[in-house]
């Protein structure tokens, strides 16, 4: 794993790794602040896109299951296994 260890939580557009900073035990890891100071703000779309960068976590966690989980069956639409394999190799910075 590259990125920081889950899970991520959010304060407003600040979403952080709840995992202890070890260089400074009172404090946790930043991930990233949302820019919500653009002339296009939209409250509910910023808080929609909060909410999924912070979830990334575990929705790569969910999608690598569900791969592990279809070894050997059949999906019925070609391609959409391989497609899923992408999207997680790319989350992890391996594609």
């Amino acid at each position: 794993m590259k990125h920081t260890p889950g899970p991520w939580k959010n304060h407003g557009p600040v979403i952080y790794s709840k995992v202890k900073n070890k260089h400074d035990p009172d404090t946790y890891f930043h991930i990233c602040t949302v820019n919500t100071n653009r002339l296009d703000f939209v409250p509910a779309e910023a808080k929609a896109n909060i909410d999924l960068i912070a979830a990334a976590p575990e929705l790569l966690a969910a999608l690598e299951g569900m791969i592990y989980a279809a070894g050997g069956v059949h999906w019925h639409d070609e391609g959409q296994l391989d497609r899923a394999v992408e999207v997680a190799k790319a989350a992890r910075g391996e594609s």
